[in-house]
């Protein structure tokens, strides 16, 4: 079995509580004892690490021990790119504020492996993938719509007014050029770091809405100052 890291905590002196989406069991919660202050395994637990695990029988509380684990796939262009591993910490904290159902979903977690495969092989032209992860994102989970020949903002019914009310005309421009499976595929939109920044912020507002939660999402600060 393989998971994905989203968020950890230190938990007493040597053990880590981990968030994770699994390919099994969707969102899940470990317990990691015994690390100390061994950087190795700590490192093992980055933000999107892709961990090949085993469990425990024992539990405590709502959360599974973690006996074995090991790293699925290196990351090393991910960890050693500073825009990398900004898009990377964003990519995390979002999917940890949105993703809460325990149960599994192929087509979610196939996107999800996909694309931190694809973040970490690109070399050029990555300063919009987490644009283009938060859209494919929002279509996967069925907030937005490919309905009809003219995509979702083009259409005479009731979507249309919702998603037109959330959006402005630049940003659904954005939107129909990234709602592609590949982010290699998709034009290359020239575009303002202020569109980016406003767009991004009517996204996650958007996710707000649709969830009925609230989305804080400290690493946008983050974005905003590296892809000025």
């Amino acid at each position: 079995m393989n998971m994905i890291v989203l968020h950890t905590t230190k938990y007493k002196d040597s053990s880590l509580i981990l968030h994770a989406y699994t390919q099994d069991s969707g969102r899940k919660g470990f317990l990691i004892s015994g690390l100390g202050k061994k950087k190795e395994k700590i490192s093992l637990f980055h933000p999107l690490s892709i961990i090949d695990y085993e469990t425990n029988l024992k539990k405590y509380g709502n959360l599974s021990y973690l006996k074995e684990y090991s790293p699925s796939f290196p990351l090393n262009n991910i960890r050693s790119n500073i825009y990398k591993s900004s898009i990377s910490i964003y990519l995390s904290e979002l999917l940890y504020r949105c993703l809460r159902e325990e149960y599994s979903d192929n087509n979610l977690y196939s996107f999800l492996i996909k694309s931190i495969l694809e973040l970490e092989r690109i070399s050029e032209n990555y300063s919009n993938f987490h644009l283009w992860f938060t859209i494919r994102l929002t279509f996967i989970l069925g907030f937005l719509s490919d309905s009809g020949p003219s995509g979702p903002f083009n259409n005479n019914n009731h979507k249309e007014s919702i998603y037109t009310n959330s959006f402005s005309t630049k940003d659904i421009e954005i939107i129909e050029n990234y709602n592609n499976e590949n982010y290699l595929n998709c034009s290359i939109l020239t575009f303002s770091a202020t569109q980016r920044d406003a767009f991004l912020s009517n996204m996650i507002k958007y996710l707000e809405d649709q969830l009925a939660i609230s989305i804080n999402i400290k690493s946008i600060k983050i974005l905003h100052q590296i892809f000025q």
